[in-house]
């Protein structure tokens, strides 16, 4: 079939503009035990997040213990409010959330009016205090600045600690093939891998994929080494995540041309010329 790029680009503008629906699936969450200055802790607290970029809140009341627990909430930014008859509200701006974590905040409250709000701007109170593994989150910006062996982005996996292997090494992206990574003193065999919450594991072989997202939908990559969880399955390897995109309050997209030859390539021992070789892709995102 003869292919051009006016071909192309009608192709890409017919489904820019076909409606598809979608629904994301978040695994990140916040959570805290709210106290007085006394260290008390403070039951039936209002407890408030707010998106930074999308402006959505959920809240939460806490429990007897002063307990709260956020789950199913997107990779962002958020504002953490809590307020309680007698006590000034405690806000903490900026707290970052990567996909597939569970942040904890300490909030302390003071005596006082509700109408009298304490800020607090120390970041360092948002740590992941929920999830003793040992584990990377490789966050959108690497995922598009790192360079991709053929643009798979299991290569990723390298920069996790406590990952040996080269991961992915030649080939095409979309094809399934074996990330030749190692982690907790298993073999490649026994690692996992997920994309958005769904198995993605080649049914015939462990540590082989059957899924190739393009790097452009990925949002940022998660690889646990010490994540033994019952719900992960038989597996007690590395553990790799992948997370796509989620949507915003604007339409947005991106487009991308991938080209490679055999021009910097050069011939081994037993070759007597270079094999010609090009590859050529182009690709493009829409969402909102």
């Amino acid at each position: 079939m003869h292919f051009t790029w006016r071909s192309f680009l009608l192709l890409m503008c017919s489904l820019a503009f076909a409606g598809v629906s979608a629904f994301a699936q978040y695994s990140s969450g916040i959570e805290g035990t709210v106290t007085d200055s006394t260290g008390a802790s403070i039951p039936g607290a209002k407890v408030i997040l707010t998106d930074t970029q999308l402006g959505v809140s959920k809240t939460a009341t806490t429990n007897e213990a002063g307990f709260f627990r956020v789950d199913g909430i997107a990779a962002s930014t958020y504002s953490v409010e809590v307020t309680q008859a007698g006590f000034k509200t405690w806000t903490l701006p900026g707290v970052a959330v990567q996909v597939g974590e569970i942040r904890s905040v300490k909030p302390v409250m003071q005596p006082g009016e509700v109408s009298t709000t304490v800020s607090v701007s120390a970041t360092a109170a948002a740590l992941d205090l929920a999830t003793p593994t040992t584990a990377a989150v490789i966050g959108k910006e690497a995922v598009a600045q790192t360079p991709l062996v053929g643009q798979a982005v299991y290569s990723l996996a390298q920069l996790a600690p406590g990952v040996t292997g080269a991961a992915f090494t030649s080939g095409s992206n979309y094809s399934t093939s074996n990330i030749n990574i190692n982690a907790a003193g298993q073999r490649e065999e026994s690692n996992t891998f997920m994309m958005d919450g769904a198995f993605i594991d080649a049914p015939s072989r462990g540590g082989t994929v059957s899924v190739a997202p393009n790097p452009e939908i990925v949002q940022s990559v998660s690889i646990n080494t010490t994540d033994m969880d019952a719900g992960k399955g038989r597996n007690s390897g590395a553990d790799m995540i992948i997370f796509t995109n989620s949507g915003t309050n604007s339409l947005h997209g991106t487009g991308d041309y991938y080209f490679l030859n055999n021009t910097l390539t050069s011939r081994t021992e037993f070759q007597k010329v270079v094999p010609p070789y090009k590859r050529q892709e182009g690709g493009f995102t829409l969402g909102g």
